[in-house]
């Protein structure tokens, strides 16, 4: 790895990320070196100390989760920050910008923030660097630290976290503590089980969906219905009813496809009802507006019609089956194209058994802005054992999105797929804005 080397202190935007940069980074690690025994919990609680523990100063709602943290934490920010709370939310990784990943209200930090919040945590760096065991803070770290400044420094009213925090956690229940409620919405019986036992030992209030609230209802738009409207009166993507123990929802606004996301959703409603039968009031008509306002991009998003042209980020056989159930509800094509690459980490001939039997015409490519793909001849040559039947092979996105896009024809559908990188490289060349969302 590069070594960054400053005399003096960070000051342009460009030293910033340079130095973050600099820093071991387990999203761009190859598979040989990306193992759980990187995540150290300890190390990420010394740089927290070493910064007066910010995170202490503000109250925070955790999520964590295999799949629909980031999703659910957006969808509980913007209702938060409609109701007129000063809202952090902390999420990875970035699709653009660095950035992204840590926002109040929206908005991310300026140039002059995010060097100042660099420069702050740098010393702390150098001291864990000087100790005995040279702990050095990694790329997830330093952001994270960096987030809960720039949340203190904002003066944040609450702190919503959707990040990977399973990775800095001894198991995905650390985050459950004594008192501190918790909203489950896990299926299977051996994961709520997990999840039961957890609570209980804990002495943590335990409000689970199906059992305590439950999405009671949702009613689909499809996208061949969406695409006929013009401009600003596109809609959302569907209406879901949901009942906690406080109140009970109807036609709450979802700008996300996917009964996945209705389930988030449903999540999402009990915490903020929780929130307001406390004391933090949460009015119907901010929820209605956070809910409706909500973007979320790489899931299931929409960036073109005629033909339809949606990119995500599933990686794993949940998400895949997630993507499989909404295009088969609630898209309607003559033909589906599917563009797959995949992280080398992954199932990859798993992935592949799911996703292509629910596509005519298949092309395979590579990410090219992360390590950690899986170059395409590899990728075709597991497809050539996997399948009796054809597929194209691109070089990268670019080539691979051109192909697809002079393969389609208006009543097609082309689907981008299989990373998360790839569906943001994607997106990048596009350069679109999502179609499936409400504007206001």
């Amino acid at each position: 790895m590069a070594k960054f080397v400053m005399n003096g202190p960070i000051e342009t935007r460009r030293q910033a990320l340079g130095f973050m940069s600099s820093r071991i980074n387990y999203e761009r690690a190859s598979a040989g070196k990306y193992s759980a025994g990187g995540f150290k919990l300890q190390r990420m609680r010394r740089l927290l100390d070493l910064l007066d523990n910010p995170q202490h100063q503000l109250p925070t709602i955790h999520i964590a989760g295999t799949k629909g943290k980031g999703s659910t934490a957006v969808m509980i920010a913007e209702m938060l920050s409609a109701a007129g709370y000063t809202t952090g939310l902390f999420t990875s990784p970035h699709v653009s910008e660095f950035e992204e990943r840590m926002r109040v209200d929206g908005v991310g930090p300026s140039e002059l923030e995010l060097v100042s919040l660099l420069n702050a945590v740098i010393e702390p760096v150098r001291t864990m660097e000087r100790s005995p065991d040279s702990m050095s803070p990694t790329y997830f770290e330093l952001a994270t630290a960096m987030a809960w400044l720039y949340f203190v420094r904002k003066e944040a009213q609450f702190v919503v976290l959707g990040n990977r925090l399973s990775q800095i956690a001894a198991e995905k229940g650390g985050i459950i503590k004594s008192g501190i409620p918790v909203f489950s919405g896990v299926d299977g019986r051996e994961s709520q089980a997990v999840v039961e036992e957890i609570c209980r030992t804990r002495g943590a209030p335990l409000y689970e969906l199906g059992r305590d609230f439950h999405l009671s209802g949702r009613s689909v738009c499809r996208w061949g219905e969406l695409a006929n409207r013009p401009g600003d009166a596109l809609g959302c993507a569907q209406l879901v009813d949901v009942s906690t123990p406080w109140r009970n929802w109807s036609d709450v606004p979802l700008s996300l496809a996917g009964d996945h996301q209705a389930i988030n959703a449903a999540v999402s409603l009990a915490v903020v009802d929780w929130l307001d039968h406390g004391g933090h009031l949460v009015s119907p008509s901010a929820v209605h507006r956070g809910m409706a306002r909500l973007e979320w991009p790489l899931r299931i998003e929409v960036l073109g019609a005629k033909p339809t042209v949606v990119v995500d980020a599933a990686h794993n056989t949940a998400s895949a089956a997630a993507l499989i159930r909404t295009l088969n509800s609630e898209f309607e094509a003559r033909q589906r194209i599917l563009v797959f690459a995949v992280t080398s980490d992954k199932d990859v001939a798993g992935l592949l058994r799911q996703l292509v039997p629910q596509f005519d015409t298949i092309i395979l490519t590579q990410y090219v802005n992360n390590p950690r793909a899986v170059p395409t001849e590899e990728l075709a040559a597991v497809f050539q054992k996997t399948f009796d039947r054809p597929a194209i092979s691109a070089a990268d996105p670019l080539e691979a999105w051109n192909t697809a896009s002079a393969l389609a024809k208006r009543d097609d559908l082309i689907c981008i797929t299989g990373s998360f990188f790839l569906a943001a490289e994607v997106r990048e060349l596009i350069g679109g804005r999502s179609l499936l969302a409400v504007r206001t």
